[in-house]
Formats: structure tokens, sequence, C-alpha cells
């Protein structure tokens, strides 16, 4: 046993299982072994989720992956199961019901709340999937004059790069191009660790779309202590914190880490 205990798998381990990947595309079925036939079918949740459809001598067996939602703005809802022995299905949301809300409505709300006081708006997002959604919403805002017209960055370049893949795959999501073009020109692209330094010495009124939604790694964790308030030395311009909000428009696992290192939390929802 090792003290502390050794990752399961490296880096340099999960480079090189890349290379036993093989692209497939939707609805085309494919011989797995002895009898047994899978086929990928959409799932609606971020580009290239699938949803697993199995048969086995006669029988089949379905894997619902991680399901997208019917009114997505982003993505087309997931394909209908037609018919399966067995169901293997996720349970993210399976002891609720969605409440019936306008989520770009909200948005803007605090958007505009914040911006009135000179604050920053600090979303705490994924970066593929959620990022693109909010940069959506905040475009459609913006055209409508629903929000004021502040400086947003998207703080990832994670999320950079998974936006022009759903630029590369038009059929796959709703998205229009003129739109997609609308909501990249909305954003000033923060790539780089040094654009990041810079960004976290900006005052506000902005709006910053962070990686990674559960709070973890440089991006989202660091300017959040910055928007708090805990690094007062360094970077007077980010005080008072009570000026800023961070929205957190995901759920995050238990533990992990709040405005405060090591403050465990869970949960859904969005500071005042």
């Amino acid at each position: 046993m090792h003290v502390p205990a050794l990752p399961v798998y490296t880096a340099a381990d999960a480079v090189r299982s890349l290379n036993s990947f093989e692209p497939r595309d939707f609805d085309a079925p494919l011989e797995v072994g002895d009898g047994i036939e899978a086929t990928f079918l959409p799932a609606g949740h971020i580009l290239g989720a699938a949803q697993i459809h199995i048969n086995v001598d006669g029988h089949s067996i379905h894997f619902s992956g991680d399901l997208g939602r019917a009114d997505d703005p982003l993505m087309f809802p997931p394909r209908e199961l037609e018919a399966a022995d067995i169901l293997v299905t996720e349970s993210t949301y399976g002891n609720r019901r969605h409440p019936d809300q306008d989520a770009a409505a909200e948005l803007g709300a605090v958007v505009s709340r914040v911006a009135k006081r000179g604050g920053v708006v600090m979303i705490a997002a994924f970066a593929v999937g959620r990022a693109e959604t909010l940069m959506l919403h905040l475009s459609r805002l913006r055209r409508k004059h629903l929000i004021p017209d502040i400086p947003i960055y998207l703080n990832s370049p994670m999320a950079i790069d998974a936006s022009y893949m759903y630029r590369q795959h038009p059929d796959e999501h709703r998205l229009l191009v003129d739109e997609f073009e609308d909501m990249y020109k909305l954003a000033t692209m923060s790539r780089t660790a040094d654009d990041s330094k810079l960004l976290n010495l900006r005052g506000g009124p902005m709006v910053i779309i962070s990686a990674s939604g559960m709070l973890t790694g440089e991006g989202s964790s660091t300017t959040l202590r910055l928007m708090a308030g805990s690094e007062k030395r360094h970077h007077p311009q980010r005080l008072p914190g009570r000026r800023n909000t961070r929205c957190r428009p995901g759920g995050r696992s238990k533990g992990t880490q709040d405005l405060r290192p090591g403050r465990p939390h869970s949960g859904r929802g969005r500071t005042n």
C-alpha cells in the first residue's frame, strides 16, 4: 500500500489510451464480438454524446449514458428508445422534476444587477456543453438589449477549443452559423496563463466564464478566491467581494470547494 495513494493512471497513460479509440457514426451497427452488436444513438447531452444499444443473441440491453433535455437550447433532444429487454440509465435527476424556469432570463437578471453595482459575474462552467450554452444565452440577451454592454471573457482554453468543435459539426446541434458567429464576437478569449492573470487584475463590471464547473483546477477556483477577497494583499482591485457574484449553472460533487478552499459544498444555485 502506498501512502499517500498513487494515482490509478498517469497523464502518459491517458495519452497512450487515445490510440485505442476508434470513432463510429450514430445509427451504424457495429460487431464487437461473437453475436454481439452495438449501435450508438444520439444522447443529446453534449456534442458526440451517445447512448449504446446492444443486441446479444436475440436480447437487447440499452445504456443511456448521460442524457440531454428535450428543450436544451444547444443540443437536439436524445433519441427516443423504441424497446429494450434491459435498460441501464443514468439517475442524475431521477429523484426530482426540473423546475419550470427561464434560465436565460435568470442569467440576464443577475448580470444586469451585478453590472449596476460595478461587480464581476463569475460563472463556473464545464468546458464542453455548459460554456457554449452560456455563451448562447448571453449572446441572445445582448442582442435583445436585456443585459448591459459590459466585457465578457471566456477564460478556458479547453472551452475555446471545444466551442470550435461545435462549429465543425453544425448538423449535430441547433445553432445556425450566424448565431455561432454572434456568440464569439461577444466575448474576449482568454487562452493563456498570462491572459488569466491579467484578467484577474481587472475591475468590474464584467462577466467571466471559467472552467471547471466543479470549481477544481486553477481557472474558476482562483478567480473565485480573488472575488471573495481571500487574496486582498495581492489583488485589491477585486474588492469589496460583496459587489461580485458567482453563478453555478450545474451540479457539483460532494466535497468540491466553494469560496473558501477545502469547504465542502453540494447542490445548485448562486450567490446574491
